[in-house]
């Protein structure tokens, strides 16, 4: 085995370790083809070609009645674990939240003017609604018993739900905080920061749809089960 080709078969290999398990089969076979294609530059490029799917998040499909008890049951069990978690751990959210109010606030009592007011301004008012929401959210509600898998399944299209609807006040809650924030800090950077910091909301807003397109897929074969079992 060439050196090139070699090369080709440990990228694949890697890509198929990083992939997302919606991604995994997929990557996989496109692994397995490395091996077949003629000229060690040819496989390379095919290499360097399946490195794209890491750039796509894909939930693993639910396609039977086991796939979705197993995710329901592993999703409800990670909340308890939450719920139980120390006081510090449980906490974080809003404390954290708390020392970026300070930050803000003095920044904004020393901000000389208008517009450095307006943005420090922006950006207290952003952090104090996320404080005000991680302290409400600190304790989720009751997770439903063990065992009592049609509450669990709703319980989690619940979450799903609130995380990607445009009716849920959770996500209108935390986007808008987030933007009033990252747009009053570009109202006080510099020209190089405001580029910087434009950049990184148009990155934060591509993740945002894609991640409303794999929340809204998951919902879809749930209801799709759902509606095949009645």
């Amino acid at each position: 085995m060439t050196l090139v080709r070699g090369l080709a078969q440990k990228l694949s290999s890697h890509v198929v370790k990083l992939a997302s398990p919606g991604a995994k089969e997929w990557v996989q076979a496109l692994a397995r083809e490395v091996d077949f294609i003629e000229g060690d530059w040819n496989a390379l490029a095919w290499a360097f070609g399946s490195v794209r799917a890491l750039f796509g998040y894909r939930l693993a499909p639910i396609r039977s009645w086991d796939e979705l008890s197993f995710t329901v049951e592993k999703f409800a069990e990670q909340k308890r674990h939450r719920v139980n978690d120390a006081w510090v751990a449980t906490n974080f959210g809003w404390l954290n939240m708390l020392l970026g109010i300070s930050n803000f606030g003095s920044d904004l009592l020393r901000a000389a003017t208008t517009r450095n007011r307006i943005g420090y301004g922006m950006a207290v008012f952003g952090t104090l609604i996320l404080t005000i929401y991680f302290f409400l959210r600190r304790a989720d509600p009751n997770v439903p018993d063990r065992g009592d898998l049609t509450a669990m399944t709703r319980f989690y299209q619940r979450e799903l739900w609130r995380a990607c609807s445009l009716s849920s006040p959770d996500l209108w809650i935390v986007d808008l905080s987030i933007l009033a924030i990252i747009v009053g800090m570009v109202m006080v950077q510099g020209p190089a920061w405001q580029t910087a910091l434009g950049i990184f909301l148009a990155i934060g807003f591509g993740l945002f749809l894609q991640m409303q397109r794999i929340v809204r897929r998951r919902l879809e074969q749930i209801e799709a089960l759902l509606h095949g079992r009645n």
